[in-house]
Parts: C-alpha cells; sequence; structure tokens
C-alpha cells in the first residue's frame, strides 16, 4: 500500500502537511488500541519524512499489510522497531508535561486572536492556514482542547464548522454541546457587517447568537426581547429581524411580525421563508391580497411549494375567488403525498360552492327564459311572430322553389315588412 495512501494526503514534501496528517491518524490507530494499525501509519509517517528531507524523485514507498517498506528498487528497509519501541519512540505523548505550558498558551493566544477578528473568523481559509502551521504536539493538544474551545466560542458560519468538524471530529465528542450547528445550516450570517463602521461586532455576534440560542430553546417572549436589545447595537442583520418576526409571529402578534419580517425582507429579499412567514402572517391579520403576493413569489421560485400553494388556497377562498382557488386545488392535490386536514375542509366547500353555482347559472337561464316569454305584450309579440312564421313560410318556400311569381310574391312580403317597421316608428314617437 502506498505510504501517501496510509497517510491519507497527496505526495507532498512539506514537512507540516505531513506532520498533520500522522496526527489525524493517530486519533484513528492508537498504538494502545491498534497496534498493527498504528505501526502501519508509523513507518508511512517515516518513510514520508525521510522522502521529504530527502528529496528523491526517483523513490517509491510502500507499506504491506505486515508493516515493511519496499522502494520501487527492491531494497528492503532494516531494523524495523517492535512495537513497544515504536511506542516508546512516539513523539505525540498523551502525558501533557511533554508539551510546555508556555507553548499551550500561546497556541490558544492563536486561536483566540483569529476568532476575537469577525471577519477573519468567518473564512474558512484563515482557519485552514492556522492549522497547517501546527506542529504535530501542538495539533495533537489542539485536538484535546477543541471540544472546550469551541463551546465557549461557538459563533461561526457553517463552512467554518464543516472544516473544524473536519479536523477534529468535535460533533462526535459528547462533550460538545453545538453538534446542531455543524450537521445544519440554519442560515446564520457573517456577511451583512461592514467593516467601515465603528461597531462592536465581536459582542454584537455573541449577543445574537443569545437571541438564536433562546429562539431554538422556544422562548420567544425572551427572543423578542433580546433581539430589540441586540438592534439597539446593529440594526443592518437581516437575521435578528427574521428571529424576530418569527418569533412575534408563534406568539399570534401578526401586526408587529410583519414588521419585522418586512425589514428582514429588505434587508434580504431572496429569503423564501422570510415570504412564508410574512405571507401566513397577512393570512391571519385578514390582508388577503397582500398575503396572496407574498405566495406568489414564493411559487415564481419554487413552483411545487406546498405552503405556499395552501396559502393561495386560503386566501383566494376568503377573497370568494373560487374559480382561480380552483386551480391551485389541483396542484396542491398533485403535489402533496398526503391529505391535509384545512384542505380537505376547503376542498369539500369548494365542491359545494361550484355545485351551487352552476344550479344557479340554469334558474338564472329558466328565469330569463320565463321573463321573455310571459311578460306581457312581450309574451304577445312572440306568439304573433310565431304564428305567422308557421302559416306563411311553406307556402313562401312552395311559391319560391316552384313558380317564378313566387318572386314576386316574396318581394310584396317584404315591402309589407318594412312599412309595418316604418309605421311602428311612427307611432312610438
Amino acid at each position: 500500500m502506498d505510504i501517501w495512501t496510509v497517510l491519507g494526503i497527496e505526495k507532498t514534501t512539506d514537512t507540516k502537511v505531513i506532520k498533520r496528517a500522522y496526527a489525524k491518524m493517530l486519533k484513528i490507530y492508537h498504538p494502545e488500541d491498534d497496534s498493527e494499525g498504528f505501526m502501519r501509519i508509523r513507518k508511512a509517517y517515516e518513510a514520508a519524512l525521510e522522502y521529504a528531507e530527502s528529496g528523491r524523485e526517483d523513490v517509491e514507498f510502500h507499506v504491506s499489510d505486515a508493516g515493511t517498506f519496499e522502494d520501487d528498487n527492491k531494497h528492503t528497509r532494516e531494523n524495523i522497531l517492535n512495537p513497544e519501541e515504536i511506542i516508546r519512540t512516539i513523539d505525540i505523548s498523551k502525558d501533557e508535561r511533554s508539551f510546555p505550558q508556555k507553548e499551550k498558551e500561546q497556541l490558544l493566544e492563536k486561536v483566540e486572536t483569529l476568532y476575537s477578528n469577525v471577519f477573519k473568523r468567518r473564512e474558512v481559509k484563515y482557519w485552514q492556514e492556522l492549522f497547517a502551521e501546527l506542529t504535530v504536539d501542538e495539533y495533537h493538544y489542539l485536538d484535546e482542547k477543541a471540544w472546550n474551545f469551541f463551546n465557549k466560542n461557538c459563533s461561526l458560519p457553517y463552512e467554518v464548522w464543516k472544516f473544524i468538524d473536519a479536523e477534529f471530529s468535535i460533533s462526535e465528542d459528547p462533550r460538545f454541546i453545538w453538534t446542531k450547528f455543524v450537521k445544519f445550516d440554519y442560515g446564520v450570517p457573517f456577511d451583512c457587517f461592514d467593516p467601515n463602521l465603528d461597531i462592536d461586532y465581536s459582542s454584537y455576534v455573541k449577543f445574537r447568537f443569545k437571541v438564536f440560542e433562546v429562539f431554538c430553546g422556544g422562548d420567544y417572549q425572551e427572543t423578542v426581547k433580546l433581539a430589540q436589545d441586540a438592534e439597539k447595537i446593529y440594526n443592518g442583520d437581516y437575521f435578528v429581524y427574521k428571529i424576530k418576526g418569527i418569533s412575534l409571529y408563534f406568539l399570534h402578534n401578526y401586526h408587529q411580525a410583519i414588521e419585522a419580517l418586512s425589514k428582514a425582507l429588505s434587508l434580504n429579499d431572496s429569503d423564501l421563508e422570510l415570504l412564508l412567514y410574512r405571507g401566513n402572517a397577512f393570512l391571519k391579520y385578514g390582508q388577503y391580497k397582500k398575503a396572496s403576493i407574498d405566495f406568489k413569489s414564493v411559487l415564481l421560485k419554487e413552483t411545487d411549494n406546498l405552503e405556499s400553494l395552501k396559502g393561495m388556497i386560503m386566501c383566494l377562498f376568503n377573497m370568494k375567488k373560487y374559480g382561480a382557488a380552483g386551480r391551485y386545488f389541483r396542484r396542491f392535490i398533485n403535489k402533496s403525498s398526503v391529505g391535509d386536514f384545512q384542505i380537505s375542509i376547503l376542498l369539500e366547500e369548494y365542491e359545494k360552492k361550484k355545485l351551487i353555482n352552476k344550479l344557479r347559472k340554469i334558474l338564472n337561464i329558466i328565469r330569463g327564459a320565463d321573463h321573455k316569454l310571459f311578460n306581457g305584450e312581450r309574451a304577445f309579440s312572440y306568439m304573433l311572430v310565431f304564428f305567422l312564421i308557421a302559416c306563411l313560410v311553406p307556402p313562401v318556400l312552395f311559391l319560391l322553389l316552384t313558380l317564378p311569381v313566387g318572386f314576386s310574391y316574396a318581394g310584396v312580403i317584404v315591402i309589407l315588412y318594412l312599412l309595418s317597421r316604418i309605421f311602428r316608428r311612427k307611432t312610438r314617437k
């Protein structure tokens, strides 16, 4: 097996990279738990260092399952230590006394300095640079202390959390309390801060994290209070307005929720969750037209968003636009894999209203016909016209089709009809 595969890195002459890879592997293959695995990574480590120091491009070291090295020239490495000797010569000791206290303090100071800069801590590259400079002992010490440091210093973007977890596997440590932030992106932004403003962002970020922590705990009253205090420090962070607006929504304070969510949308109009919450707040507040605008905005970006389809149905139903609601009913039913209680009730009512509207149209047609046929003078006129057509049309058609003189009769009839129309107009005047 190639030594670089054993260490989990690409071929390199950078000893820092080799030492870091070795330190990471030691967490997996500890000499007391897996002596064979430890021997394999130890030999790969030694070979990699030898390669880096010699700079020989023509040599390829390999590690066999039996724990021996061999190069491309078939030379055999000699004097390989046994497991007990390797454990005694390991340069990463579990005894912290082997790592001077002064160096420990200096290391933690480096990490704290990076964390204290809110504009650098949000960038993964600065953490990569810091860890790349660590010696094996420093890396091991930081690995032991990572859970404690990041428990106290936890206001970090999701991408940074993922990188730190890849280095130290802190999410697997039961002592680490912020595993949820490593596993899921809550959208906590760090790119909304303006370095040109004279604001203590470091204190503000800590304050904001407290707001989010209380919100996750379900204390919405306290969340609103803390969010209002945070706004006094800095009012350009849409995330605080978002949390405040959602908390007010859960507290059924829809008017203030709409204000907070609208402020958040003015700072970040691409957050669909904000539109959904504001749309539902408008809906609860009885502003159906405004609610439908928010739901439509979401559907323009996510055509199958069930929450927005449901919101549109409820808005249109309350505005009595049943025809338009019918289209959204069909889309919702086609996309929803499970039934929805509210939609089921509205759908049943919609079908009833649809049937009633059809019956109403039929009744209106009957009433209109009844009014025309049985209303005073019009009824007599319709009967007279019907009688004349029934009596005159057949003979006229016969004469026209059989005798040339029939055209004369037809002309006389037309003239009489026109004279009668003229006479009627004069009598009306």
